[in-house]
């Protein structure tokens, strides 16, 4: 269910190179090119999905559900002896003020589905979470993966590649403070190979995906060594963000203020039951060399999703140097 954009992708290939004889279903809107060899049933699950009447399969990889719709859909159509990998998010936790790390037993949301709000901050992982229930209702044998910022070859939402990029560049550059802050997130191909692995896994689970915490300073350090650029880190206070109007996250990606206590645990979630059924990942070092193998920094200083455009620093950083 899905396939063709980023970890769709990774996915898809990991599975042909493991030897499976693998289907996509999606609306063909995106990139419907990707993969011209394969066989496409083209739906849309906020409607139709008729596409899948009269079918049967071994597998599934639900890589598209954001919502309980979704996943009923497919169920409505689909064998519920096949087995069910469902990518999830880790936003469906209810609680991330901390001070304990996250795991697999901390609280999700419930919040019934016609009293989700579309536009509030937590309406993706409430209707996540309905998800996933609607997985364990439809499908016995199912995996619910629960991944925090993938990151990697191919993403498109420049969290993870803006400080890649920029700090693989010497000079100059903004960092928020303090550095110190946690930092925490898996690369796409790790997901996706243990994806992979998890489809042979007859024991039903569900898991965190992530990487070991490190620190945004730490993560920095490493692009440095890593592209041999020498950078002068300018510091930028939360109360200089307010002041200057820059936004956490959107601005200053991958980076929550100490303030927001109801956060203090987004980077801190305990991935050790997807280690013990062999989630193996890559070191910070191996993501950034191909992160700088991938990028199209160009674009990324021009105008990133995410992170401060290349114009919008350097007028920042000398608005910062008069103060």
């Amino acid at each position: 269910m899905g396939g063709t954009q980023f970890l769709g992708v990774h996915v898809v290939e990991r599975l042909l190179d493991a030897g499976y004889d693998v289907t996509l279903s999606n609306r063909g809107v995106t990139d419907p090119g990707a993969f011209p060899y394969l066989k496409t049933l083209v739906g849309d699950r906020d409607s139709d999905m008729a596409c899948l009447a009269g079918t049967t399969w071994d597998l599934v990889y639900d890589l598209s559900g954001h919502e309980p719709k979704h996943v009923e859909k497919v169920a409505h159509h689909v064998n519920d002896d096949a087995r069910y990998v469902f990518v999830s998010t880790i936003n469906v936790y209810a609680d991330t003020s901390g001070p304990d790390p996250i795991t697999e037993e901390s609280s999700a949301f419930t919040t019934p589905v016609d009293e989700v709000d579309p536009e509030s901050m937590d309406a993706y992982g409430k209707l996540k979470a309905l998800a996933e229930a609607a997985v364990r209702a439809h499908f016995p044998q199912h995996h619910v993966v629960r991944p925090g910022v993938i990151c990697g070859p191919g993403d498109p939402s420049d969290r993870v590649t803006y400080w890649a990029t920029r700090f693989a560049q010497s000079g100059p550059h903004i960092v928020p403070e303090p550095q110190s802050a946690s930092l925490q997130f898996i690369d796409v191909r790790d997901l996706a190979e243990w994806l992979v692995a998890l489809g042979s896994d007859p024991v039903s689970g569900t898991y965190n995906a992530v990487a070991p915490r490190t620190t945004l300073s730490e993560f920095l350090t490493e692009i440095e060594r890593v592209s041999g650029s020498s950078v002068e880190r300018i510091p930028l206070s939360e109360s200089a963000m307010k002041n200057h109007g820059v936004t956490h996250w959107v601005q200053i990606p991958m980076w929550l203020p100490p303030s927001d206590t109801t956060k203090r645990a987004f980077f801190d979630i305990d991935a050790g039951a997807a280690r013990a059924r062999g989630l193996v990942t890559r070191t910070p070092a191996d993501t950034i060399r191909a992160l700088l193998e991938w990028a199209d920094a160009e674009r990324l200083n021009a105008a990133p999703r995410y992170g401060l455009s290349s114009d919008r620093e350097d007028s920042l950083i000398a608005a910062l140097r008069k103060e």
